[in-house]
């Protein structure tokens, strides 16, 4: 689960995405990717766009984890 901005972050440098790309590919606004890029993200059930965001991340090969700390890492 994504727990940081900086986890949205550094997925996109992964994949070489701009936020305007990560949005079109999410379906979500390209404000939406900046405003949780500079956020955490509370603990629950994730906000809607972060779980827009987290499913399109993962389709391109990015894994999100949280041991021992929050990252990711680009797995295909």
């Amino acid at each position: 689960m994504i727990k940081t901005g900086s986890q949205i972050r550094a997925a996109r440098a992964f994949l070489g995405l701009r936020r305007e790309d990560l949005a079109a590919i999410a379906g979500v606004h390209p404000n939406a990717v900046k405003y949780w890029e500079e956020r955490t993200v509370p603990s629950g059930p994730l906000p809607y766009a972060v779980e827009r965001m987290t499913t399109a991340l993962r389709s391109q090969g990015i894994e999100v984890f949280a041991d021992p700390k929050p990252g990711v890492r680009l797995v295909a």
